[in-house]
Formats: structure tokens, C-alpha cells, sequence
């Protein structure tokens, strides 16, 4: 992996957070817009034959998270960053051989202003919304406030 910031987040991925290292998801495209993240039907599927709701909530969090973290390390940023709140909505079952979320960053103003919060106030929030998708369409509506905190800033 030739872009730092996909290898050093894609080591966080399956070594840091021992779920998404389980459930398989890995980092499939950043262009420093969007973010698509994959995982295998096989290890979370349900007895269903679906992909089990709870996977499809950690890997929604996991890619806002992620899409975030990227910024934040794009521009040489180093926080700790959590989910403060978050909303999902089930549209469609989820059964692809691979299941793939995508996250596209908010207009450049929202951005903008997220840095530069963090950069002046050492704190941030920036709302961010994935879609996990079913056949190419957006099977799962995730939206999710995340906090950037410069480490020891409470």
C-alpha cells in the first residue's frame, strides 16, 4: 500500500480493533473523498442468510470513523476521535458475496470549518453519512457525529 495514511489506518483496522479485524473489513478505496470499506458475507452473516444487522451497525461506525481518521491524518492531524451519536436505518437486506460501505466527506465548508475548530480549539465535531449498500444500491442509511479531541484535551 503505496499512501501512508491507507496503510497506517488499514493497520488499526485489523490489528487495533480486534472486531473489524474478525468481520474482515479493509480499506478498498480513499481517493480523499470517499471512502469505501469491504468485508466478507461469510463472516457476518446470520442465520438468515444475511449480513447480521450488528455487522452492518460496526461496520457503518467503523467506516465514519475511518473516513474521518483520514482527514484528520491527511492533514497531519493527530486526535483521538469517537462517535457521539448516531442513527441507522435498515432499507433492504443485505447478501452480497462482499459487503461494502461508502462514505463521502460533507461539503468543503463543513470540512473546513472541522479543522479549523480542531487546529484553533483542539476540539471538533463533523456529522458524516455512510451507506452500506445491496447490489450497488444504498441497502443501510448510517449518519453519525464524530468528536476529534487533541489528546489530552478533555
Amino acid at each position: 500500500m503505496s499512501d501512508p495514511v491507507v496503510a497506517a489506518v488499514t493497520e488499526v483496522l485489523e490489528h487495533g480493533i480486534p472486531l473489524t479485524g474478525f468481520m474482515g473489513v479493509r480499506v478498498a478505496a480513499w481517493d480523499g473523498q470517499e471512502l469505501r470499506l469491504e468485508a466478507p458475507y461469510d463472516r457476518n452473516r446470520n442465520h438468515k442468510g444475511s449480513v447480521f444487522g450488528g455487522s452492518i451497525a460496526a461496520l457503518a461506525t467503523v467506516t465514519g470513523w475511518t473516513a474521518a481518521e483520514m482527514l484528520l491524518r491527511s492533514n497531519g492531524l493527530d486526535a483521538g476521535l469517537v462517535i457521539y451519536r448516531s442513527e441507522l436505518r435498515y432499507r433492504l437486506p443485505v447478501t452480497d458475496a462482499v459487503v461494502v460501505s461508502r462514505c463521502r466527506l460533507p461539503p468543503p465548508a463543513d470540512v473546513t470549518r472541522f479543522l479549523r475548530d480542531f487546529g484553533r480549539l483542539g476540539r471538533a465535531s463533523l456529522e458524516l453519512k455512510v451507506e452500506v449498500l445491496q447490489n450497488g444500491r444504498a441497502a443501510v442509511r448510517y449518519s453519525g457525529e464524530y468528536v476529534a479531541r487533541r489528546e489530552g484535551n478533555r
